[in-house]
């Protein structure tokens, strides 16, 4: 049987193709998943549109399945609820670990430009909207029960719960479960504390780091975990001294990662 020459109109549509289909080899490189990691960090590829589950403790990544779109925040709860939320539409799914398959919840109506999700210790949803609120949603249906405005005004990028009890520079003790942000800079990032009251989300300085992207925090391991703004590879933050530590060289192609959750 013959094979038909490939047209003018295929070659020309190459080059929107190609990254496309690295993106899907790189993410296929990992192993599929029989059952939901316990100790997973889980991201989203951008391009492909992939699940990936990255073992905290050996680096080794599993891919339960491709989403039918793209999520932008995600967020997994105490008792391994997992959820994402679409930037375009704002409709909060709950993700299948084992599958990738999507429930849709509800839209957040109110939102204009979802950035971070967390659930709290308590297993309370924060949204952050436009970098510049925060608010409470019901996880089950994903509409907005209270909002705060940061203040003062800053351009946040990402918000995660404390996952352990530190020290911060200026000698403030920030207790396990305290609501923390991170502040995007040219050139650097601020992890501020937020302080819930009334209408406002009070900021408060703790350190300076290299910029970054998202972060998410283990209450299993009591620690911040990372992405550079400029590389997609793991590290540990220090929330006492704001330094990086690589973590994990993954073995798996780390790409267009969105946001990472952990437990």
């Amino acid at each position: 049987m013959s094979v038909p020459a490939a047209g003018p109109e295929f070659i020309r549509g190459l080059p929107r193709l190609l990254p496309i289909l690295f993106a899907v080899l790189g993410a296929a490189a990992c192993r599929p998943l029989e059952a939901p990691v316990e100790n997973a960090l889980w991201m989203v590829e951008r391009e492909s549109r992939s699940l990936i589950a990255l073992d905290r403790a050996d680096g080794s990544c599993r891919v339960p399945g491709y989403l039918d779109r793209s999520l932008g925040p995600l967020a997994l709860s105490e008792e391994g609820l997992l959820l994402g939320m679409d930037p375009v539409e704002h409709t909060l799914f709950e993700i299948n670990p084992v599958n990738a398959v999507l429930d849709p919840l509800g839209r957040t109506l109110e939102a204009t430009n979802p950035l971070s999700l967390c659930f709290s210790p308590s297993g309370r949803l924060y949204l952050l909207d436009d970098g510049q609120w925060i608010l409470r949603l019901d996880p089950l249906s994903g509409r907005v029960l209270t909002r705060w405005q940061i203040s003062p005004p800053g351009p946040a990028a990402g918000i995660t719960f404390s996952p352990a009890v530190f020290e911060a520079p200026n000698g403030a003790v920030l207790d396990e479960g305290n609501l923390l942000a991170f502040l995007d800079f040219p050139g650097h990032t601020m992890l501020v504390y937020l302080e819930l009251e009334d209408e406002q989300a009070l900021s408060h300085n703790i350190v300076q780091s290299q910029p970054l992207r998202a972060v998410c925090g283990s209450r299993e391991t009591g620690l911040l975990y990372a992405l550079r703004r400029e590389e997609a590879r793991i590290y540990e933050l220090s929330p006492a001294d704001g330094i990086l530590r690589p973590l994990l060289d993954p073995d798996c192609a780390l790409t267009d990662i969105s946001d990472m959750a952990t437990r």
